[in-house]
This record gives structure tokens, C-alpha cells and sequence, in this order.
């Protein structure tokens, strides 16, 4: 149920649960939408990012609506409501910020 969570944004246990690599995976009875934390590393294109998992520092490339973003490089963010894309001639994973995503940029104090 903590996929559901109106307040998983904010849950260390929940997101140190979440693995990039099983939510990317595409098995025909999985849902189209993921969750996501880690950093962006670059950005890719005008409209696209990579980002490197902070568990199993698998990567992904992060496809935006628009060129404005609520992040830069090196960032670290927790993203929800990601949707998982398909695209024949991306060596990576895709996941895509739609109007139903949320994006958090989190802020460790020390």
C-alpha cells in the first residue's frame, strides 16, 4: 500500500525499498507508472535528463513536457508518477513527467 500513500514523498523506509531496475521493467501486468529517487547527472537534451538510482545506481533518462524544470544537475529528487515510455532507439530506460507527476528535491541536513 505505500505505493498509494498520499505522503511517500517523505518516507526514508519507502524509498529505500524502491529499485529503478524492477520499476522499469516491462511485463505486461505491470502498471505504466513508477516512483524514483535518485540524482540527475546531465541533461540530455533540450527536454531530457539522465538520472543515476540511488540504490542500485542504475540509470534512466528523464523526458520533461517543457524546458523550464524545478531542478539542475546534480540534485538529488524523488519523483512519482513517473510514466514508463518505450522508445526502440533509447539504449535506456524511460520514464516521462506528466500532469499527474510530483517532483521533490530533498535537502539532507547533516
Amino acid at each position: 500500500m505505500c505505493g498509494l500513500c498520499g505522503v511517500r514523498q517523505l518516507c526514508d523506509e519507502y524509498w529505500s525499498r524502491v529499485e529503478l531496475t524492477n520499476a522499469l521493467e516491462t511485463t505486461g501486468t505491470e502498471t505504466d507508472w513508477f516512483d524514483f529517487e535518485g540524482t540527475v547527472t546531465k541533461q540530455n537534451g533540450a527536454r531530457s535528463w539522465l538520472l543515476a538510482a540511488m540504490i542500485d545506481d542504475a540509470s534512466f533518462l528523464l523526458r520533461t513536457s517543457s524546458e523550464t524544470v524545478p531542478f539542475k544537475v546534480g540534485d538529488h529528487l524523488r519523483l512519482l508518477n513517473l510514466h514508463r515510455e518505450e522508445d526502440p532507439e533509447a539504449s535506456l530506460p524511460i520514464g516521462t513527467l506528466t500532469h499527474v507527476s510530483e517532483v521533490f528535491k530533498v535537502i539532507r541536513s547533516d
